[in-house]
């Protein structure tokens, strides 16, 4: 339940940060919200760390049919919604000469390999989908670890050596730049949320819990306080390098004495509100910049306030109910029919190989 209400807070962040232009014109503090994007990446690490850490039968890491029935998932999980959302921010964004050619390297997640303009022109939420995409593929390979904390560990440092440099080297447009927005700059965040889910798994008091809370609380205010504060950092390179980083350690030190409390210890209300949440968690991200579009096309001008600011998540949160129900659930669960039969004639064959093997003299 915990991970649902995570995911759930992580999208109204991000949705706050972009809609923080309708409620203020000082809107440092909200705007450190886009955070809400690293919180997702230690989601995405800890809901998949038992693929990585979990005991591995023979093969079952690098067989074909596993790989294959486990891309499917994640094709059928991320893909169907995204295109209806890219297919709809094509229609309501503003004509452009490049802006079909952008709409073709969407389609494909290269949009974030050549410019800022083209990451962000239909939706700047989309930015972060490629490296989802990069991290999925990558959890096959980091499955050959075997659940080795030492190769883990090994790889974390140099992920991070490697992501701290990137970010410290990169410019307005570089290649810098567009290595620091992918995998090559961002693994250090999704290897935190595995970390954190081997953390979870080992017995600790709850005063030592709060601790670990308490001092992810205030990470997370030095971070702001570098970033927004007085002591603004951002146009010091070094100092900034490791903002998004340490914006997802402190995230997942927070979320650490949650993700504790087991599921059944919910009351039913909290538990409804987890699920729910974490259900609408991916449209709210897609659709959130949508809205405002749609109603200046129907002749609202933007408007500042709170009106404005309910109305447009009202519609996010009806776009994404409405696309749950009959786009992103039905699209998952047939990708995990797909699946499933994807492993069991992957089953059969094994029996198959066995008995023939049982039948040799």
């Amino acid at each position: 339940m915990g991970i649902e209400l995570f995911r759930g807070i992580a999208a109204l962040m991000v949705l706050l940060t972009h809609y923080a232009r309708f409620i203020s014109s000082d809107n440092s503090a909200l705007a450190f919200l886009w955070t809400g994007v690293d919180l997702f990446f230690v989601i995405s690490g800890y809901v998949f760390a038992p693929m990585v850490l979990g005991p591995k039968t023979r093969g079952e890491a690098s067989g074909k049919n596993h790989v294959t029935a486990y891309l499917l998932r994640r094709f059928f999980r991320l893909y169907p919604l995204y295109l209806f959302a890219l297919i709809l921010y094509y229609f309501f964004s503003p004509a452009a000469p490049e802006k079909l050619g952008y709409f073709i390297r969407h389609l494909f997640f290269l949009h974030t390999t050549a410019s800022t303009t083209e990451a962000y022109f239909f939706n700047p939420a989309f930015w972060s989908l490629p490296v989802e995409v990069e991290f999925y593929l990558a959890l096959p390979l980091l499955a050959l670890l075997g659940g080795s904390a030492r190769k883990l560990g090994l790889l974390f440092g140099l992920s991070l050596l490697l992501g701290m440099s990137l970010n410290y080297l990169r410019g307005p447009e570089d290649l810098f730049r567009v290595l620091s927005v992918h995998l090559t700059g961002i693994l250090p965040e999704f290897i935190v949320g595995i970390f954190l889910h081997q953390a979870v798994q080992r017995t600790c008091t709850w005063p030592l819990a709060l601790l670990v809370a308490l001092l992810g609380a205030g990470i997370i205010s030095a971070d702001f306080l570098l970033r927004y504060g007085d002591m603004a950092v951002e146009t010091n390179a070094l100092l900034n390098a490791p903002f998004n980083f340490m914006a997802a350690l402190g995230y997942a030190l927070l979320m650490f004495p949650v993700l504790r409390i087991r599921d059944t210890a919910y009351p039913s209300w909290l538990a409804s509100l987890a699920l729910l949440s974490g259900a609408l968690s991916y449209g709210v991200y897609l659709f959130h910049n949508l809205m405002p579009r749609i109603l200046l096309r129907l002749g609202m001008e933007q408007q500042q306030g709170w009106a404005f600011f309910l109305l447009c998540t009202f519609l996010t949160l009806a776009m994404a109910l409405l696309c749950y129900h009959f786009l992103e659930n039905p699209a998952r669960q047939y990708g995990r029919r797909l699946s499933a039969r994807q492993l069991g004639r992957a089953g059969d064959a094994d029996m198959i190989k066995r008995q023939a093997t049982l039948r040799k003299p």
